[in-house]
C-alpha cells in the first residue's frame, strides 16, 4: 500500500518544516538579492553556505541558468558569486556533489532542447570569497553524456561513481566510477555495469552504504520504480541486487517517484517531495506534485511517514548542513505557481547550543546580520559581533 493522501499524522517522532518564500515575489528576482525560481538545479552545503549551481526556467522564455548562488547559514542572506567563462553550460537535471570547503564536481546534464545538447568535461570548481574557479577534466574511458543521473562518493575507494541517467533517447542503470590514476595522473572513467531501458532510471536519488549504492525511486516516460523494493547495486560483485523494504505500520509504502530529493542524516535516508505521471491526455504527460516526505531506515529497511512540506514540489533539490538541518530549495510546485525560489528547512534533530543561543538572541535583541562576513564557523567572532551589538551598543 501507498500512502498518496498527504495527511499530517505521522509515525515517527519529528520537527516541523519552516517555508521561507522570497521577499520580494514568489519567484524571486536576481535584483532582489534572492534567486530566481529554478528547476533541475543541484544545490550542496559546507559549514558557512547552502550553495545553488544552475537550474532551468521558463519565464518569459527557457533558459538554462548558467549561476551559483551562496546562502549564508547565519544572516540568511543571498549572494550571486562570479563566474568564470569556462563554467558548466548543460545545467539542467545535471549531478554534482560536495568535495568539501566550497569545492564541488559536476556532470553531465542538459541544454535546451533537452537532450539535445550534452557535455562529457568533468567539472572540478571552488569558491572562494565570491568568486567561483573551474577546472575542466577530460576522463578517459567509454562514458557518455548524460542528464537525470547522480552522483555518489565511496571514500574507501576514493571514487565517484555515476549512476543512471539518459542521453534523451535511452534510460539507463549503467554504473561508472570516476577516479585519478596515481600512477599516471590522468582521470578515468571506470565502467561497472552497464543496464539499458529494461531497467534504466531517470532522476532517482542513490547513497552508499559500505559496499552497496542504494538506488530510491526514478522512472522513465513508461514507468516509475517503487519503494517496496529498492534496488541496490553490489560494487565488489558489480551487479544489482534487490533489497525488500518494510513498511511504515501507519501508512504502508511511499508511493512511487521521480524528480525528488534526498538527504541522509545518520542512519535515515531522507527523501522529500517528487511527482509520478498521473494520466496521458493527446500524448501529454500530467504530474502529480508530491509533499510527502519518508524516511527510510538503512539498518531495518523500514520506511517512516514524517511531516509534510509546506509547499509540495518536484524537480527541486536538497542538502544537509553538519547540524543536522535538511534545507530544499526551488523546484516545480502545482499551477498556478509553477517554478519557485522557496526555502523549505527541517532540523531532523536537535540544533546545537549554539545555534539554539544564536536564533534567540537575534530574536530578542534585534540584532541585524548582514552581508557575507559572518560565518558559523567562526563561532567566536559571531559572538563577539552579537555581543557587541546587543549587550553595549556604541
Amino acid at each position: 500500500m501507498a500512502d498518496t493522501s498527504g495527511a499530517s499524522e505521522t509515525s515517527s517522532p519529528h520537527y516541523k518544516f519552516n517555508l521561507i518564500p522570497p521577499p520580494s515575489s514568489p519567484t524571486g528576482s536576481d535584483d532582489a538579492g534572492w534567486p530566481r525560481a529554478r528547476s533541475g538545479h543541484r544545490t550542496f552545503v559546507d559549514n558557512d553556505f547552502l550553495y545553488v549551481i544552475g537550474g532551468f526556467n521558463d519565464q518569459p522564455a527557457d533558459v538554462i541558468m548558467k549561476e551559483l548562488w551562496k546562502f549564508n547559514l547565519v544572516t540568511h542572506t543571498w549572494t550571486r558569486c562570479n563566474i568564470p567563462e569556462n563554467f558548466p553550460r548543460t545545467l539542467a537535471s545535471f549531478a554534482c556533489r560536495s568535495i568539501g570547503n566550497g569545492s564541488f564536481i559536476v556532470y553531465g546534464g542538459t541544454g535546451i532542447p533537452f537532450g539535445t545538447e550534452l557535455d562529457e568535461t568533468v567539472y572540478i570548481g571552488r569558491v572562494v570569497g565570491d568568486d567561483v574557479q573551474i577546472e575542466q577534466i577530460h576522463p578517459i574511458g567509454n562514458k557518455r553524456g548524460c542528464y537525470g543521473h547522480v552522483l555518489v562518493y565511496d571514500p574507501v575507494r576514493n571514487k565517484t561513481f555515476s549512476i543512471g541517467g539518459t542521453d534523451g533517447t535511452q534510460f539507463k542503470l549503467d554504473v561508472h566510477a570516476l577516479y585519478r590514476n596515481d600512477a599516471t595522473g590522468r582521470w578515468v572513467w571506470e565502467e561497472y555495469a552497464t543496464y539499458a531501458d529494461d531497467i534504466g532510471l531517470y532522476r532517482m536519488e542513490a547513497v552508499l552504504e559500505n559496499d552497496s549504492i542504494y538506488v530510491f525511486g526514478g522512472g522513465t516516460t513508461q514507468r516509475i520504480a517503487n519503494f517496496e523494493t529498492i534496488s541496490v547495486f553490489n560494487i565488489e560483485r558489480k551487479v544489482y541486487e534487490i533489497v525488500h523494504a518494510e513498511p511504515d505500520p501507519v501508512h504502508g509504502f511511499p508511493i512511487g517517484r521521480r524528480c525528488h530529493s534526498l538527504v541522509q542524516w545518520g542512519r535515515q535516508v531522507i527523501i522529500a517531495g517528487g511527482c509520478y505521471d498521473d494520466a496521458r491526455v493527446s500524448n501529454e504527460r500530467r504530474n502529480t506534485v508530491l509533499g510527502c516526505v519518508w524516511s527510510f531506515n538503512l539498518d531495518t529497511h523500514v520506511w517512516r511517514k514524517m511531516d509534510d512540506l509546506p509547499n509540495p514540489v518536484f524537480f527541486h533539490d536538497a542538502s544537509i548542513t553538519a547540524e543536522g538541518q535538511m534545507i530544499i530549495f526551488g523546484g516545480v510546485a502545482s499551477a498556478p505557481r509553477g517554478r519557485v525560489a522557496d526555502l523549505q528547512t527541517l532540523w531532523l534533530g536537535p540544533p546545537t547550543l549554539f545555534s539554539t543561543a544564536l536564533a534567540k538572541m537575534k530574536k530578542i535583541t534585534n540584532v541585524t546580520l548582514s552581508g557575507s562576513e559572518h560565518l558559523l564557523s567562526d563561532r567566536l567572532n559571531l559572538t563577539r559581533h552579537v555581543y557587541s551589538e546587543s549587550i553595549l551598543p556604541a
